[in-house]
């Protein structure tokens, strides 16, 4: 278990190990901030993609989805309907980077590569 759980729990986040089932983000009052860490085994492609396309919207709530491969096909309708792409530092998926880079900004790759690296040039500190 997370050290930061019990933490989060006491300030009034409430935290689910897995994927929360559609009759338990109904019970939570909305607005909402669903954040879905790490799933990417676990979750089902068809009730993400919905969360993503449907539920989110009729039920008000936002989605955090965090993956280590933003081009796995399992999620490509989660990717394709997200507002923001959020792109950490690693040096194994420049490829991703780059691929988003080209459906994001076709015409301007080098200035969004350039972005990129000037904005992953010094290492995350808290």
């Amino acid at each position: 278990m997370n050290d930061n759980i019990p933490i989060l729990q006491k300030s009034g986040v409430n935290v689910y190990a897995g994927v929360p089932p559609e009759e338990l983000i109904k019970s939570y009052s909305k607005p909402l901030l669903l954040i879905l860490d790490d799933l990417l085994l676990s979750i089902d492609e068809k009730y993400l993609s919905e969360l993503f396309t449907k539920k989110s919207h009729h039920q008000n709530f936002a989605i955090v989805f965090v993956t280590q491969n933003l081009f796995e096909k399992k999620i490509k309708v989660a990717r394709q309907n997200a507002q923001y792409i959020v792109l950490m530092r690693s040096p194994n998926s420049a490829l991703s980077v780059r691929n988003i880079g080209v459906q994001l900004f076709p015409r301007q790759l080098e200035y969004f590569l350039d972005a990129y690296k000037q904005a992953t040039n010094e290492p995350f500190v808290l």
